[in-house]
């Protein structure tokens, strides 16, 4: 099982195989928590509220998701191969614009030598 961290505002912040929670100590440091008593979590080293929490002042608010890690994997994948495929249309329209603009640019100096020469 993976989990997601997204903020309130619905930005995905990242995805990970195990939460760390955290709550503040009597002498206000960050110490490990179960879920149960957690009013945060530390992610990439930075502490976050927990949703319906506002014990870390100053952190952003997080929702932590259960998700297929599998699904999530199988996603990405479909997604980049999309991508490459795209990329290798861009790659060949490329081509044949330039392809075309080499055969203007003979043409013109074909005129130009013909106004020259002539």
């Amino acid at each position: 099982m993976m989990f997601k961290i997204i903020t309130t505002s619905g930005t995905e912040l990242g995805m990970t195989d195990s939460v760390r929670f955290i709550k503040l100590s009597s002498e206000g440091s960050f110490i490990e928590a179960t879920k149960d008593e957690a009013v945060g979590i530390a992610f990439k080293g930075s502490p976050y509220n927990l949703a319906g929490q506002n014990a870390i002042d100053g952190a952003e608010t997080v929702l932590v998701i259960e998700t297929d890690g599998g699904g999530e994997v199988a996603d990405l994948r479909a997604t980049t191969a999309r991508q490459a495929e795209e990329l290798a249309q861009s790659d060949e329209t490329a081509i044949a614009l330039y392809e075309r603009l080499a055969q203007q640019d003979e043409a013109l100096i074909e005129i130009y030598e013909q106004i020259i020469g002539g």
